[in-house]
């Protein structure tokens, strides 16, 4: 059911979107998915579950990627309606921080590290 893919900046993270539907209770299932790749023994994709699956309701390849990462893949960033979630990687990207931004349809990180 996947339809789009993407690779972190680095290669160490698989993200894959699946089409839209409807769970059983009428909520969007968790069709963005990013893996880690490489975590076994044997390489691939962690078998167990997805480092972070979040639901997406729209999938275009007009707004592909819906994952943007930090340098170093320290953090990454994922817009939803008038909002950007941003997770780190320190936390194993279980949590996120909101930041409302109104009317926002698209976000991207800076390429590189900066100083101030």
């Amino acid at each position: 059911n996947v339809v789009l893919t993407d690779l972190s900046p680095s290669g160490t993270f698989l993200v894959t979107c699946g089409k839209p539907t409807k769970g059983p209770d009428g909520q969007p299932p968790k069709n963005l998915k990013v893996w880690e790749v490489g975590c076994g023994s044997g390489g691939g994709l962690s078998p167990a579950s997805p480092t972070l699956a979040v639901p997406q309701k729209q999938v275009n390849r007009d707004h592909w990627p819906a994952i943007h990462w930090a340098p170093g893949e320290a953090a990454l960033a994922h817009a939803v309606t008038n909002t950007i979630h941003v997770y780190t990687a320190a936390d194993g990207f279980s949590v996120y921080k909101k930041m409302t931004v109104k009317g926002v349809v698209g976000i991207a990180m800076c390429p590189v590290g900066g100083s101030t």
